[in-house]
């Protein structure tokens, strides 16, 4: 068994050896937030444990929208981008959270459910699932068949800063058993935790790119990026992104340089090709009102498209 701690804004942290010394062996840090960044940025927390060699994680607090799937690429990229991969990424699912937000034990397994299936995906082989017993009870935690799942499981009884028995019939990995601890190094309360099983150890993601709902995609390189839509690339460029300025964030994709100059040498000719057509469309166009000769006009796109044999019949 081991110790950690979870901490967010609500938590100054001025001393993270000291942190280590009171036997903290495991630190999570709220990353994101429905859709997006967490208000405050994990990237100071986050740090700070590294500089130590706490090993640390992210966790997500849930919101009904986006789709949990949308939710659970925003953290995989956080978490990627951030190297906070010492701990599984966490779903914090709370069901008591400011009104309007609470959650049915139906909508609680499904987002549960798709949510975690998606941080599998994304290349994670275990993934946490954070909520109070009770919570966990009514929706079934154990039986969401979701596999590398990790249960963590709140519940405090006194809440005094000690861990206190209770009881609950489901599998338990971690318990947070009280919000009101108090640690060397850090200023205020914070939640405490001990995990049951071997629970940290680096968990790191397969190299791949986040699926999107689409084929959007965004190619880097050490030397330009290339966005891809459909297949077809656009938005050419050194060092530009392509036109994506609505804060969207796209997974990339490593090439090497040759095959970006391969993409990049098929997007010129799909560029040029478009432009020739233009002219040819402009001519045939023309057509209609007698006012070019067809001999000549068969010749000027044979050369366009190097078929000398092209055949043109004014109908």
């Amino acid at each position: 068994m081991s110790f950690g701690i979870d901490i967010y804004r609500y938590q100054t942290v001025n001393d993270w050896a000291a942190v280590k010394r009171s036997g903290v062996t495991f630190v999570y840090v709220k990353g994101t937030d429905g859709g997006g960044l967490a208000p405050v940025h994990a990237d100071v927390q986050v740090g700070g444990a590294h500089a130590v060699g706490i090993p640390v994680g992210l966790y997500h607090f849930a919101q009904k929208f986006p789709s949990p799937e949308a939710q659970a690429d925003v953290l995989t990229a956080e978490v990627q981008r951030l190297h906070a991969d010492g701990l599984p990424p966490a779903l914090d699912l709370e069901s008591n959270p400011p009104a309007g937000l609470n959650w049915s034990a139906t909508e609680a397994r499904q987002f549960s459910m798709r949510f975690l299936a998606r941080l599998r995906g994304n290349g994670f082989p275990r993934v946490v699932l954070y909520s109070n017993t009770f919570t966990l009870s009514q929706m079934g935690a154990d039986t969401l068949g979701v596999s590398g799942t990790e249960i963590w499981a709140a519940n405090y009884g006194a809440n005094d800063g000690n861990r206190h028995a209770y009881t609950y019939g489901g599998r338990v990995d971690v318990h947070q058993y009280s919000s009101v601890g108090r640690v060397l190094g850090i200023v205020g309360n914070v939640d405490l935790n001990q995990s049951l099983t071997d629970f940290a150890g680096p968990v790191v993601p397969d190299p791949k790119p986040i699926p999107k709902d689409d084929d959007t995609m965004i190619v880097a390189s050490p030397h330009a990026q290339v966005l891809l839509s459909g297949g077809v690339a656009v938005g050419l460029g050194p060092d530009s992104a392509g036109p994506v300025n609505d804060g969207t964030v796209f997974p990339r994709l490593h090439v090497t340089d040759d095959e970006l100059t391969q993409i990049l040498n098929n997007s010129a000719a799909l560029l040029a090709v478009s432009a020739k057509l233009d002219e040819v469309n402009a001519k045939l166009s023309s057509l209609s009102t007698g006012s070019v000769d067809t001999g000549v006009l068969a010749t000027a796109i044979a050369e366009h498209i190097g078929d000398g044999s092209l055949t043109i019949r004014k109908q």
